[in-house]
C-alpha cells in the first residue's frame, strides 16, 4: 500500500502477514519472560542467607509422587512485588519499544517489521496503549485466534487492536545505500562539505523522525538549487523529496581540492 505524508512525501508500506508477526510477538515473549525469570532469581538469592544454589527454589517430592515448589522464604510481600513488577514489564515493554524506539520491538527488529500509524508515522503513548491493551481481545479463545481471522480478512493485515488504534505492523522499508549508487559520469561538481552531509543525511534517512527529516530536505533543496536549476531536473516528476535527493547526488560529485 503507498501513504503520502506531508511535505511531499511518499512511502510504499508492505503489510506484515500473521506468521511474520507470530514470530516477532514470540521473540518478544521469550525476551520479556528471560528478562523477568532473571529478576525474580535475582530477588530470590539476595533474600535467602545461604549460597546461591541452595537458595534456588527446592523442588522436592510429595509422598504421592507428585512436585512441589517450596517457596517459604519468600514473603508475601515480596512475592507481591515480583507479581507488580511483571505486571508493569508484560505490558509496558512494547508500549516503551513502540513510542520511544519508531515502532520497533527487538522482537520486530530481528523479523523487520515496524509498527506505524495509518498514515505512515510513528505511533503515539495512546495509539499502543490501545492496541496492547485490545491483544487480549486478539489473543482470544487462546493464542491468536481472533488475530488471525482479522488479519486474514483485512487488506492491510491487521489486528483488532491495530484496527481500534489506528495503526499498522509493516515491513521495514531498506534504503538504498547511498555509496553503492553508480554515479553519472559527467557528474557536476558541488561544495565538497555539502557532498558529504547530503550523503550522510540519505544513508541515515530511515532514523530520522519525520519533523527532522522535513527541516534537512528543505535545506537541502535550498542548498541545492542553483544546482538543481544547472541539471535541469524537477522535483515533480519523483515520488518523495529522498528520491529527488538521491538523483542530485547521484548527478553531482564534490568539488576536488588544490591538495587532490
Amino acid at each position: 500500500m503507498r501513504v503520502t505524508l506531508q511535505d511531499a512525501i511518499s512511502l510504499n508500506l508492505k503489510p506484515a502477514g500473521y506468521g511474520s508477526r507470530c514470530l516477532a510477538y514470540i521473540m518478544d515473549l521469550a525476551i520479556r519472560y528471560f528478562f523477568i525469570g532473571s529478576i525474580l532469581l535475582i530477588i530470590y538469592y539476595f533474600n535467602q542467607d545461604s549460597k546461591l544454589f541452595d537458595s534456588i527454589p527446592n523442588i522436592l517430592p510429595t509422598e504421592e509422587g507428585q512436585s512441589r515448589i517450596n517457596f517459604d522464604s519468600f514473603s508475601n510481600f515480596k512475592i507481591s512485588l515480583v507479581i507488580l513488577f511483571a505486571f508493569i514489564v508484560e505490558w509496558s515493554y512494547a508500549v516503551f519499544f513502540e513510542v520511544y524506539r519508531e515502532g520497533v520491538t527487538p522482537g520486530k527488529k530481528l523479523i523487520g517489521l515496524r509498527v506505524v500509524s495509518k498514515e505512515g508515522l510513528r505511533v503515539n503513548f495512546t495509539s499502543s496503549a490501545i492496541r496492547n491493551v485490545l491483544l487480549l481481545v486478539d489473543n482470544l479463545p487462546f493464542f491468536g485466534v481472533v488475530a488471525l481471522f482479522s488479519t486474514m480478512s483485512n487488506s492491510h493485515r491487521q489486528r483488532i487492536g491495530d484496527i481500534a488504534a489506528g495503526t499498522l505492523v509493516v515491513y521495514e522499508e531498506k534504503p538504498s545505500t547511498i555509496s553503492a549508487l553508480q554515479k553519472n559520469e559527467n557528474a557536476l561538481e558541488i561544495d565538497a562539505d555539502l557532498h558529504h552531509r547530503l550523503g550522510r543525511y540519505l544513508d541515515g534517512r530511515e532514523h530520522f523522525f519525520k519533523s527532522h527529516k522535513s527541516v534537512l530536505q528543505h535545506s537541502f533543496l535550498s542548498e541545492l538549487q542553483p544546482l538543481i536549476e544547472q541539471i535541469g531536473i524537477e522535483s515533480s516528476s519523483y515520488h518523495s523529496d529522498d528520491e529527488f535527493l538521491i538523483e542530485i547526488f547521484k548527478q553531482s560529485k564534490p568539488k576536488r581540492t588544490l591538495r587532490e
